[in-house]
């Protein structure tokens, strides 16, 4: 008995032993977690000073830059097989440019990231690219070329792909220092492009291989703006011969009257009424237009997700927010309106909703109004036309869940990577735990996203469905929106068409 006794306590003392040990050892760890975070934070905290500081000399440094118009920004071909690359933005953030690299700051070799919008095969991911920014000189027409080992390659919304060859993605350069360069050398610069040949002659490069960098045009322009109102809108690639001139039409003139006051437009493939439409609204400074048309290795739905969209979304990100300035983008397609239910408008809205400086995304959930249901059963006016928001307002009792068909209203500064249908990233907070901006499901009672368009499963399922009528949207399109917009614009776009005119 003397000896289990002696055993027994003889093992609890060993037991005993044990736990001081792993709970030393897990004290230990964190306190060596809390001091490289504590370090972490020090850096950003610099980083950070740096970004401020450096603002004023960006802005005396873009005066030399010359300004490339946004619609000359089409799709370049590096010598990288089946990598195209479409245009490249100053990325500033500190919690963005420490995360990528964290001995980027502390080597003091770069202070911002160039992140290049990007097509290109998976299998290079992991693959080593070289960098090569062209710089011009002061007083001459020659350039010169600094090349520099590249960050990362990141493929965007990499879950949504569905394993096919391609995909849009960021290619990540860390801008150098200015103070490598000599003095007769402009301190930024202006084109960059990517080889995966580190040693490549820089003589035998192609123009056409360079795109433009957009640094922030509020800095580039000396412009005092406040964009607390903005709102921009991000449309994914309009494709195969696009002819919905009506859609288009209500679609531009429902988002102006929310407060939207840019919408950027990726153009593949469309019909001459829609040229029309796009011309009209672009010499009202009101839409932008780039050229998407995309080499014919990139199949639809095949080898690549309809149309480089997620290439097409985070560069309308980017270059709203980090180009433009723009606070809010919003991401929507031409059969979907973020409505109010409320309030009159997205200020309002955004009024009530933004409360909490850690909010970054607002998540606006899907509502079907199927285009298979029975028109509204009100007689319209006959002067009206006969648009889909005012058709069709019988929907799903029920609403999607988040994410499932979701549309949102972003922060631009404070994302990192956008999705179709969600948010894949957002950025980090300035804090010890590396928590990151949150998103915000909205109620539905609040806004939702109404989604006009077929049955996109069996049709019978879609029947069994149980509906309400629901006009909300009414109480903006029946008299201003149409009165004062559609019918007005119509005709100026139309004028010797007697269908729409």
């Amino acid at each position: 008995m003397v000896f289990r006794y002696r055993l027994i306590k003889s093992n609890r003392l060993l037991f005993k032993k044990y736990i001081l040990k792993i709970i030393c050892t897990v004290i230990i760890i964190f306190i060596i977690w809390i001091i490289y975070q504590s370090w972490i934070i020090s850096q950003l905290s610099k980083l950070n000073d740096m970004s401020i500081s450096m603002s004023d000399e960006l802005n005396l440094a873009l005066i030399d830059i010359e300004n490339i118009d946004e619609h000359k920004d089409t799709w370049r071909k590096p010598d990288i097989e089946g990598t195209r690359i479409f245009s490249a933005y100053l990325d500033t953030r500190p919690e963005v440019v420490l995360y990528e690299n964290r001995n980027l700051f502390v080597d003091n070799t770069s202070w911002g990231l160039i992140r290049i919008i990007a097509i290109l095969p998976l299998y290079l991911e992991n693959s080593q690219l070289t960098c090569y920014f062209k710089y011009k000189y002061k007083n001459s027409s020659f350039s010169y070329i600094v090349k520099k080992n590249f960050l990362r390659i990141v493929p965007i919304a990499v879950r949504e792909n569905f394993d096919m060859y391609y995909s849009a993605a960021y290619i990540l350069c860390p801008l150098p220092f200015n103070n490598i360069l000599d003095k007769s050398i402009l301190k930024l610069p202006h084109e960059i492009t990517v080889s995966i040949n580190s040693n490549r002659d820089v003589k035998k490069i192609k123009k056409d291989e360079f795109i433009t960098i957009r640094y922030p045009k509020k800095l580039k322009d000396n412009l005092i703006v406040n964009n607390k109102n903005n709102f921009s809108i991000c449309v994914q690639p309009f494709h195969h011969n696009f002819d919905k001139k009506i859609e288009l039409i209500s679609f531009i003139e429902y988002y102006m009257l929310m407060g939207v006051t840019r919408l950027t437009f990726y153009r593949d493939s469309v019909t001459n009424d829609i040229d029309k439409i796009f011309d009209y609204y672009k010499k009202k400074n009101l839409a932008i237009i780039l050229e998407w048309k995309l080499p014919d290795i990139y199949i639809f739905e095949r080898t690549l997700r309809v149309d480089g969209i997620y290439a097409a979304l985070n560069d309308c990100l980017y270059r709203s927010a980090n180009y433009l300035d723009y606070k809010y983008v919003i991401g929507v397609d031409i059969d979907e309106y973020i409505v109010p239910r409320i309030h009159d408008n997205f200020l309002q809205m955004m009024e009530h909703l933004d409360n909490d400086d850690l909010n970054g995304a607002w998540i606006f959930r899907n509502v079907f109004y199927y285009l298979m249901y029975d028109d509204d059963p009100i007689t319209l006016p006959p002067e009206l036309p006969e648009l889909d928001v005012h058709r069709k307002t019988k929907r799903w009792v029920e609403t999607n869940r988040r994410n499932d068909r979701s549309k949102f209203i972003v922060k631009g500064k404070k994302v990192v990577e956008l999705g179709n249908h969600r948010i894949w990233e957002m950025m980090r907070l300035f804090s010890i735990f590396q928590r990151r901006y949150q998103e915000v499901e909205v109620d539905p009672k609040i806004g939702t996203s109404n989604h006009y368009r077929n049955c996109e499963t069996v049709i019978e399922k879609c029947w069994q469905k149980k509906t309400i009528i629901d006009r909300t949207i009414h109480r903006f399109t029946l008299e201003t929106y149409v009165q004062d917009g559609f019918n007005a614009h119509t005709g100026d776009v139309f004028a010797g068409d007697q269908e729409l005119a």
